[in-house]
């Protein structure tokens, strides 16, 4: 026979479109089958949504550290007390009692707590690894699981960032009761005790950038011309897909050794850069291309080097004579027939 026990109907067990899973109580009583063993040990596993549609979860591999913090005691009625490290939060379990939203459990408990948690020990962590499998395209995922004797209660959980060789990851930390019920989570089915309860991460991903420098030598110069300019085309690709094309020029107005950092290139972008014009009366020393170069942001930032010499024509004028390009204030502009100029496109992922 069901006896009644105070435990705190559910509050908001979903919130669906931000990928939050999340059982927590509300102070009613409801009929359950039992009362709470707080001598159990308790497993909370991590979850990642591959249906999603986030980065995260179609493309990450690696390494994910998620810090637990138990922010509060359940005891065999399933009251909750906070635990002596969050006694002083100010974090505000009442607010429960009401079915709050997620934005009320955040201001009134998830950021007090995250607020004492950086200043304080975690009391475990899930260190969850994905990784393909074999051949395959598919992701494994492996040690998403930790268990905690005893462990009934209220946990935060704090997915640390991290990043892979193209984007940088962000979560949002949130809180998680256990053990909890469907009844208790949905108001409806089941009131069985689950010790085992799961929570969905929320992830956000910001992609990576890295640079090129070119590097022009010029070993000699006529110092009757005026300003020597040399044009560079900067294309990167990913998989075939144009991610950044560019150009950009380099003047001279002496010999010497000259460099141009091109930042915001998409991290593991395949660049070729281009001498697309060596400047009136003078040529180039060796190749005028350099390929392979790929963009790694944990790296250190690769050069593209060109070097020119005199070719002993007496062509005065820079870009201006040859109406190939000018910059003006960073930005890049072809000149045309007419003498008109016409703005560089500039294509960025």
């Amino acid at each position: 026979m069901k006896r009644n026990i105070l435990v705190k109907k559910s509050f908001i067990g979903i919130m669906a479109a931000a990928g939050l899973v999340v059982s927590l109580v509300c102070g009613h009583s409801l009929m359950a089958a039992e009362r709470v063993d707080t001598t159990k040990t308790v497993k909370l596993t991590a979850q990642i949504n591959e249906a999603d549609g986030s980065v995260f979860a179609n493309e990450y591999e690696g390494t994910l550290a998620v810090e637990i913090y138990k922010i509060a005691q359940m005891d065999s009625t399933g009251g909750l007390t906070l635990t002596d490290k969050f006694k002083d939060s100010g974090i505000d379990l009442s607010i429960l009692e009401n079915q709050p939203t997620v934005e009320a459990v955040n201001t009134n408990i998830v950021e007090k707590a995250k607020a004492v948690a950086q200043n304080t020990t975690k009391d475990a962590e899930i260190s969850l690894t994905r990784t393909k499998s074999g051949t395959s395209d598919a992701i494994v995922m492996a040690g998403n699981s930790i268990e905690i004797e005893a462990g009934a209660g209220l946990y935060l959980y704090i997915p640390l960032d991290t990043m892979d060789d193209k984007y940088e990851y962000t979560f949002t930390p949130y809180v998680i009761l256990a053990p909890t019920s469907d009844y208790v989570a949905f108001g409806q089915g089941s009131d069985e005790w689950n010790y085992n309860p799961t929570f969905s991460l929320k992830s956000t991903a910001k992609e990576r950038f890295g640079s090129v420098i070119i590097s022009k030598t010029l070993d000699q110069y006529n110092s009757a011309f005026n300003t020597a300019s040399f044009v560079y085309s900067v294309v990167g690709t990913i998989e075939g897909e144009v991610v950044f094309d560019n150009v950009y020029t380099i003047d001279f107005d002496r010999a010497g050794t000259k460099t141009k950092q091109i930042d915001n290139i998409p991290a593991q972008a395949q660049v070729t850069v281009t001498e697309v014009y060596d400047g009136a009366s003078y040529e180039a020393v060796g190749e005028k291309t350099v390929t392979g170069i790929i963009i790694n942001p944990d790296e250190e930032i690769p050069t593209a080097s060109f070097e020119n010499t005199y070719d002993g024509k007496m062509i005065t004028g820079g870009i201006s004579a040859v109406n190939e390009f000018v910059e003006d204030d960073g930005e890049q502009f072809w000149i045309d027939e007419s003498g008109q100029r016409v703005k560089q496109e500039v294509r960025v992922r």
